[in-house]
């Protein structure tokens, strides 16, 4: 079998798809990434040919409206747009008919177009929650019937009135020039695969709902991290006290010079050490407390397990990892799928969060103290940890993606695979 992945974004876009393609390689199939060309480092570090685009990431994430819900939505659409020829051509001459099976978001729109032209199985990824719609969660003071009522009403408008005009006339123009009818209106219906969707989250971080399509099956957290040696900078700070709490707003975001000020003063109020991660040092205070520290970069397998808590954006990958590490964890969200990811953490007790609008280091102090020192919090995060030793993710999500094509189960592993794979 040969894999195709289509993926593109900031770290936590494309990652979690690694372990899962490396298994796939282990078991003996090919995997080519399209991916932007930020990450061809860490790809082809992993043994893994690499097909880059010119997403010019670093250009989308330099804007301030990007954090912002409905503006936000509009230019990672239109940058995905912008590669859709690029990519849907690179998978119709990469394919293998009968061989090929293709691994994707929704926004990837050229494998959806793929699998509908040229016949391509393709499996939906879905990182996170907020990438499967449902009516099923209840609204505050509306019975249930009620509230799916209203909950599918405000799906219809805000298809009809704002994802429909501003999706589907770049998609159907595209159509048109590879052969395919147009889609009339319902972005929602025709975007996921009609063979498989895989949910790289557990059902105890959110239930599968009734009205999910049905194809639709969760794994679990596909825990994946840059993974490196520590610094000698980083282990040297850890050795030198006591564990320090966590601070990072995720690897994209460049306008969170409030977050970790905030993210100071709080270490101040607390007496605590803290470590502020971030590649934008502008970000960072010029005056940090006593036993603050700011790090570019430390990989969080190694880092975490050594916290006392993790201050972070909500990112999906960053909720998974701190879950893994056992620590508990308050979510400042700014934008995308991380408030909801916010609410299905804290519905377990092993953190809280804060809307991104109201931060302030008194009420992160507060939430702090009692995450630090709460018994039942303490007791929830090793439950959720245990939670995730005793699955298997990858394993999961590779037999629902050789279900597609059983025969091709058990084809000998390339030498060269193999020596890729023993240096990763």
């Amino acid at each position: 079998m040969h894999v195709i992945t289509v993926a593109m974004g900031s770290a936590g876009d494309v990652f979690p798809y690694i372990p899962i393609n490396r298994q796939l390689m282990e078991r003996g199939h090919t995997v080519t990434y399209i991916c932007n060309v930020e990450h061809e480092q860490w790809i082809r570090g992993a043994g893994f040919e690499f097909l880059p685009v010119d997403l010019a990431f670093s250009k989308v994430a330099d804007g301030e409206e990007l954090w912002k819900p409905l503006a936000g939505l509009r230019i990672l659409m239109e940058a995905m747009f912008r590669v859709m020829p690029e990519t849907y051509r690179m998978i119709e001459e990469k394919h293998v008919p009968g061989q090929t099976v293709l691994l994707a978001p929704f926004s990837s729109f050229s494998a959806r177009f793929a699998q509908e032209k040229l016949g391509i199985p393709l499996v939906s990824i879905h990182l996170q929650p907020a990438m499967l719609r449902t009516s099923n969660v209840p609204m505050a003071g509306l019975p249930r019937v009620f509230s799916r009522l209203v909950t599918r009403l405000r799906n219809r408008l805000i298809d009809r009135l704002f994802l429909d005009p501003m999706l589907l006339p770049p998609l159907n123009r595209f159509r048109s020039g590879i052969g395919l009818p147009p889609i009339r209106r319902g972005f929602f219906d025709w975007v996921l695969s009609p063979q498989l969707g895989l949910g790289l989250f557990p059902d105890w971080f959110t239930a599968p709902q009734p009205d999910w399509p049905a194809n639709t099956y969760l794994t679990g957290f596909p825990l994946f991290d840059r993974i490196t040696e520590l610094p000698q900078e980083v282990l040297d700070y850890l050795d030198e006290g006591e564990p320090p709490i966590v601070f990072t707003a995720g690897t994209a975001m460049r306008f969170a010079s409030r977050f970790f000020a905030v993210a100071a003063e709080v270490c101040r109020n607390l007496n605590r050490r803290g470590m502020l991660l971030t590649s934008f040092s502008e970000q960072v205070p010029a005056d940090l407390p006593a036993g603050v520290r700011h790090f570019r970069y430390a990989s969080f397998t190694d880092l975490l397990p050594r916290a006392a808590a993790l201050v972070h954006h909500g990112g999906i990958g960053t909720t998974a990892q701190a879950f893994a590490a056992g620590i508990p964890q308050l979510i400042v969200p700014f934008a995308f799928d991380q408030p909801e990811n916010a609410v299905h953490m804290r519905q377990t007790g092993c953190g809280d969060w804060i809307a991104s609008a109201k931060l302030s280091a008194p009420l992160a102090t507060e939430k702090l103290r009692h995450l630090l020192t709460s018994a039942e919090v303490a007791a929830n995060c090793r439950l959720y940890a245990a939670k995730i030793e005793q699955t298997d993710p990858i394993t999961l999500a590779c037999d629902r993606i050789e279900s597609l094509m059983p025969a091709s189960r058990g084809a000998a592993l390339q030498p060269d695979a193999v020596l890729a794979l023993e240096a990763v």
